[in-house]
């Protein structure tokens, strides 16, 4: 009943005793007709022959991946064909594809040109196997459901592998490149930043690479193409384009109130004015004396401070002096005006003057007078300098720090927003020396962080959104956000060569200012993109061997992120194959069975 009911149980257990039977024999036989080394030599025939009947029908096996398991390799550039090797000698000889080959290709890769027939033409798939840079990242969603993306990335040597800037910059604005770099060899590594083959900034790193910062004042408005490099004593390890988008600075209207003749109001007047500003200062002299000075601008009559009057201007900076001297009826018009959006600036005080709009939400500490003029450290953005603060600033909830001061509770400039507009307190007690000493960048970019933080705020503006590492041959998507109703929908780009293409752009149903489409790229280097009604942007499209080790991490990304999103594929089928094909073993069997025939006939 057991043998009828498990047949190969009863198979296996009779060829165990029949190779038993004969190991018993054969040493039994051996034992008795023969001596010394003959017997030796008979001995390990017979359990030879034994051992090899048994193993051509029961072989030692071992588990593998079964090829017919749901799984292919994919190839995209940057392989190596000893990866591919590798892979298939581990997980058997899967379907080799060629994403979007520009020939085709031979032998036994076939071509893989859409993502969504892989379901068609391997129903079963359940695993894809990617080596080289990875799949685009537009292109992964297309995969069929159920799919897993399994990467290989190939090992590049030295190389930018992060990076990150601000590609659109207001003149006078400083470019700050963050990035991390993977070197090798033995000798330290210089990262450098330059134009026109002129250095710009550099940043020494160990021979393994790191984190870095880099750093340049643009001198013009314009596109430009500045040049990141990696070398190590003479050789160049590694190169890449860094597009930079240099616009014109805001041109503003600032009103200067002082309330005594002041070093700090009048160079600051006179730098603002170098700086194409519009600039209308009013100084009182004594009771009832006023002096007014206009420069980029026509004249203005400034002696009364009317709603019409601060209308005209982006920002007010002032004194508390000036804002003391102030009538009831001036007062009350800039706290107006405050609301309605004007910036108002207050410098160097040691006491918040009543008339102040949103005076109540500041907390203002003097200092002694032993302290007030030691010069303490201040920062702010990338900058840092010393100035006497007679007094500093506690942090509130309703105040957003601007310069910090030397410690987190003592800051040095803080502002509030009233209304529409910004209300500003600066503590330190001048910044003129800065500008006598020749520190003109430093002067220039503090008061451009003043003011740019308390200026008026403009009317929205139509903004573009367009990808950070667009490539040629790929799908990249654009993005318009613009509060006018669009007429026209669709994106109009031109690339360097003056060649025209249009994509349509659609509304998102959620968010009705913001249009998206998709452009294709043909080549590389400048583009413009235009809608009808709207503000142009630049477009840079690097080149394909461009910023390999950001596309590979950003490639990287897109797979683990549609893994981690996707159903989860099932476990990988295996299944048994012999360490040594049972041939091998019967051969050994017969070669064993003829030389004791052979011993046995002499």
């Amino acid at each position: 009943m057991l043998f009828s009911a498990s047949p190969g149980l009863f198979l296996y257990l009779a060829h165990a005793a029949l190779c038993v039977a004969l190991a018993v024999g054969l040493t039994w036989q051996a034992w008795r007709h023969a001596t010394g080394p003959r017997r030796a030599g008979r001995l390990v025939a017979g359990w030879l022959a034994a051992a090899a009947l048994w193993l051509s029908v029961y072989p030692l096996q071992h588990r593998v991946a079964s090829a017919e398991a749901g799984a292919a390799i994919v190839l995209t550039p940057g392989y190596f064909l000893d990866s591919v090797r590798n892979l298939r000698r581990r997980l058997g000889p899967l379907p080799l594809l060629r994403y979007r080959p520009a020939t085709q290709p031979g032998g036994d890769t076939q071509a893989l040109t859409s993502l969504p027939s892989l379901r068609t033409r391997y129903p079963d798939l359940r695993r894809l196997h990617v080596l080289g840079t990875g799949l685009p990242v537009a292109d992964v969603p297309a995969l069929p459901a159920g799919v897993e993306l399994v990467s290989h990335p190939a090992t590049a040597g030295p190389q930018f592998t992060a990076a990150a800037w601000n590609q659109q910059l207001l003149l006078g604005e400083t470019l700050r490149l963050e990035g991390h770099f993977r070197g090798a060899g033995s000798q330290p590594v210089w990262v450098r930043l330059s134009a026109a083959g002129r250095p710009l900034d550099s940043v020494r790193l160990p021979a393994a690479g790191g984190s870095f910062t880099v750093r340049y004042q643009p001198r013009y408005v314009g596109q430009q193409l500045i040049r990141l490099e990696a070398r190590q004593g003479r050789a160049l390890l590694a190169a890449e384009p860094v597009p930079l988008q240099v616009l014109p600075a805001r041109r503003l209207r600032v009103l200067i109130l002082a309330g005594t003749p002041s070093f700090e109001l009048n160079l600051l007047k006179n730098h603002l004015a170098r700086r194409g500003q519009q600039v209308a200062l009013r100084l009182r002299l004594s009771r009832g004396l006023l002096q007014s000075e206009t420069q980029n601008q026509p004249a203005t009559d400034v002696a009364t401070l009317t709603p019409a009057l601060l209308r005209c201007f982006d920002a007010v900076v002032t004194d508390a002096d000036g804002l003391n001297g102030l009538t009831t009826t001036e007062a009350q018009a800039l706290a107006a005006a405050a609301v309605d959006g004007l910036g108002v600036v207050l410098i160097g005080t040691t006491e918040l003057p009543r008339s102040l709009p949103g005076r109540a939400d500041f907390v203002l500490q003097p200092r002694p007078a032993t302290q007030a003029e030691q010069p303490q450290a201040i920062s702010w953005e990338d900058n840092r300098a010393t100035a006497a603060l007679p007094a500093v600033l506690r942090p509130t909830p309703n105040t957003r720090t601007v310069i910090a001061g030397p410690t987190a509770t003592a800051v040095a400039v803080a502002s509030r927003r009233t209304g529409w507009g910004t209300v500003l307190v600066s503590t330190p007690a001048s910044t003129y020396p800065w500008l006598l000493s020749g520190a003109t960048a430093r002067y220039d970019s503090y008061w451009r962080t003043v003011l740019g933080a308390a200026a008026r705020p403009l009317e929205p503006a139509a903004r573009w959104q367009l990808p950070r590492w667009p490539r040629p041959d790929e799908p990249q998507l654009v993005q318009l956000t613009t509060h006018q109703r669009q007429l026209r929908p669709s994106a109009i780009i031109t690339d360097g060569a003056g060649l025209t293409a249009s994509a349509a752009l659609r509304q998102l149903p959620t968010q009705s200012d913001v249009w998206q489409g998709t452009y294709w790229p043909a080549r590389a280097g400048w583009h413009t993109v235009a809608a009808p009604g709207q503000d142009t942007a630049a477009l840079y499209v690097v080149g394909p061997a461009d910023w390999q080790g950001p596309l590979r991490a950003q490639r990287a990304a897109a797979a683990a992120g549609r893994n981690a999103a996707a159903v989860s594929a099932a476990a990988l089928v295996t299944h048994t194959e012999p360490w040594v094909p049972a041939g091998w073993f019967f051969a050994l069997f017969v070669v064993a069975a003829g030389w004791l025939w052979l011993d046995e006939k002499r």
